[in-house]
């Protein structure tokens, strides 16, 4: 450095290197600024963690709230945060309805923030020995199957080595057109009785038909505003079930049924089936005896009645209905009962039970399930 500079004081520096003087506090502030500029760019870019829970689950009261909680903090972050990482590293079990929802979800955020990412850190690989380890992860296979890492643009080539899971098999659509639905159902027809795979078919159109006419005359409530009139459905099968799941994320039908039919009507309605409260359980067993269509299309509107025959003509299977804050059930005769059930009622002149749960977190929107054992699909 010039030999000025280590003269006593500022005023005896000569103008030349004042100046210069000057330009080094200048140029040493410009790096200061921009150093701090960058700083507060790594801070805003940083990624949000979001840690899922140890079962991604709907059939387990503590799981659905886990479950539900977990949905509402990835909805939160990838609204508001660039960068959002899913960590599922101590997450060990998902069953095909979570699996289903996440999807959905993750889905609905995708197209709605294409600028923000989501990454996801995958769960560890699972114990088959001491000091052994499996590396076809359950969840990990399960959701590379219904192709989540696909959607988030993540590499990966996990292959589950679970029968059940290697026939998932999901799709998604925003129309009422039955081609989708039975290209999907199709894929039963060597393990499925023709005339059962019809009814199935019925049903499940029905479900995405609701999912399309009336699950969205007003936005999802859940505070983004996001519309998106898309249903999504999982079709599987194992040694012993065959497994139907039929989503939506509309606003559920606790709160399109009030907006779909007068006061009085819902009022007999209730009354008729012996209903005296208005949970969420209740609304939706309440639409499942309704046969009418706001459509008022003559072929529509047997939803309800294909429903609820399920469990009458297949004793081994189960409906289930969850829609916001309800579970609503619909067994067999030779169903084990649920757990966790805050009733089971037998139906008069059938073999049917029903039961509902409540839960105490919504999952703002609509999955519809049909579970039946292969034994009775042939029949």
């Amino acid at each position: 450095m010039r030999k000025i500079l280590h003269r006593q004081g500022p005023a005896k520096l000569r103008a030349a290197d004042r100046r210069f003087a000057r330009s080094i506090r200048a140029n040493v502030g410009h790096l200061n600024k921009k150093g701090r500029r960058s700083e507060k760019r790594k801070l805003a870019e940083k990624p949000h963690i979001v840690d899922a829970p140890s079962k991604m689950d709907l059939y387990s009261p503590k799981n659905h709230r886990a479950f539900v909680l977990f949905l509402q903090r990835i909805r939160q972050c990838v609204s508001t945060t660039s960068k959002t990482v899913i960590n599922l590293k101590n997450c060990s079990r998902i069953t095909a309805g979570a699996g289903l929802l996440f999807f959905a979800e993750i889905d609905r955020l995708v197209k709605a923030f294409p600028q923000n990412s989501i990454r996801c850190i995958n769960p560890e690989n699972l114990r088959s020995g001491p000091g052994r380890s499996d590396n076809s992860n359950f969840v990990e296979g399960a959701l590379n199957q219904i192709g989540f890492y696909r959607l988030i643009g993540q590499k990966n080539n996990t292959k589950s080595s679970v029968r059940s899971v290697k026939r998932w098999h999901q799709l998604s659509g925003d129309s009422a057109d039955g081609s989708l639905a039975s290209s999907l159902l199709q894929t039963l027809s060597k393990e499925v009785h023709p005339q059962i795979l019809k009814q199935l078919y019925r049903g499940a159109i029905e479900a995405i038909a609701n999912c399309v006419e009336h699950a969205y005359p007003s936005p999802r409530q859940d505070g983004l505003g996001i519309p998106d009139p898309r249903w999504w459905m999982l079709v599987g099968i194992d040694d012993e079930n065959l497994t139907i799941i039929v989503c939506d994320l509309g606003v559920g039908i606790p709160s399109t049924l009030p907006a779909k039919h007068s006061d009085s009507f819902l009022s007999n309605l209730k009354s008729r089936l012996g209903i005296t409260g208005s949970s969420d359980s209740e609304m939706i067993r309440a639409s499942t005896h309704i046969k009418e269509t706001r459509t008022k299309l003559k072929y529509r509107g047997k939803g309800g009645k294909d429903f609820r025959s399920m469990p009458e003509t297949f004793t081994s299977s189960f409906l289930a209905i969850r829609s916001n804050k309800g579970s609503f059930f619909i067994t067999g005769r030779d169903h084990q009962p649920f757990k966790a059930v805050s009733s089971r009622k037998y139906i008069p002149g059938t073999n049917n039970s029903e039961s509902t749960i409540e839960h105490d977190e919504s999952i703002c929107g609509t999955l519809v399930e049909w579970a039946i054992q292969v034994k009775d699909l042939q029949k």
